[in-house]
């Protein structure tokens, strides 16, 4: 058999191997949560999506390219296992969070940001760079409520977000952000006032540049040179 052969089963063996772990593990949850009969359900909910996508998925899979399919299907295995370790197991938590950031799994993003007021410390850390990582819809609006957050170290990773992702109208925003107390917090702010290049940064900008702190003063002297002249 080729090398290709053998990496498909590979592949398979892994695969199967992770989807029997993961039967065995969500059955054992749902006995501890609700019986007998939640471990139905789960069985029940593990069979329909097969009975509703098998009509569909067997008419595409003769029309698309074999190797696409074998990745495409194990890629969204992944992701819902991920999803899953993160319902059922705090153990397990962590890093699920940093895989589905790794992954850019936007389906992942609205389950990230109702799992973080029950997260840990680290958890919250991580689920912030996830969510930077994954650039939902929602993430501009729950980078700023991060702002007020009482960690330091969430709040400078939410004002790293705000500096890559915010749009023009968000000037006012970064140049308060530019007089924060915490230095990090100021550094990002003058990265993300030389990513937008607005003229109306510039004398946040000229501020930061006599920042005690030599990074902060640095990031601003770049930022400047991305503005237009007087």
């Amino acid at each position: 058999m080729g090398s290709g052969l053998w990496r498909v089963l590979g592949s398979w063996f892994l695969f199967s191997s992770a989807q029997w772990m993961f039967m065995v593990a969500s059955g054992v949850a749902a006995y501890e949560e609700g019986g007998a009969g939640a471990v139905g359900v789960v069985a029940v909910a593990r069979l329909v999506p097969a009975l509703l996508a098998a009509p569909v998925a067997g008419s595409l899979v003769d029309r698309l390219d074999r190797g696409r399919v074998v990745a495409g299907s194990c890629a969204l295995a992944a992701l819902a296992f991920a999803v899953g370790a993160l319902v059922v197991s705090d153990d397990l938590r962590y890093h699920a969070i940093r895989a589905l950031g790794r992954l850019h799994a936007e389906a992942a993003a609205p389950e990230l940001e109702r799992l973080y007021p029950r997260a840990t410390g680290h958890e919250r850390l991580e689920i912030v760079a996830a969510l930077i990582r994954i650039g939902a819809p929602t993430l501009l609006a729950f980078l700023k409520a991060r702002l007020h957050d009482a960690e330091p170290e969430v709040r400078r990773v939410a004002a790293d977000g705000v500096a890559r992702v915010a749009p023009a109208s968000e000037l006012p925003l970064l140049v308060q952000l530019a007089q924060d107390p915490d230095w990090s917090v100021r550094n990002h702010a003058g990265w993300g006032l030389g990513r937008l290049g607005l003229a109306g940064g510039r004398e946040a900008l000229l501020a930061l540049v006599r920042d005690m702190e030599p990074v902060v003063a640095r990031t601003a002297r770049s930022a400047l040179t991305k503005l237009p002249p007087n």
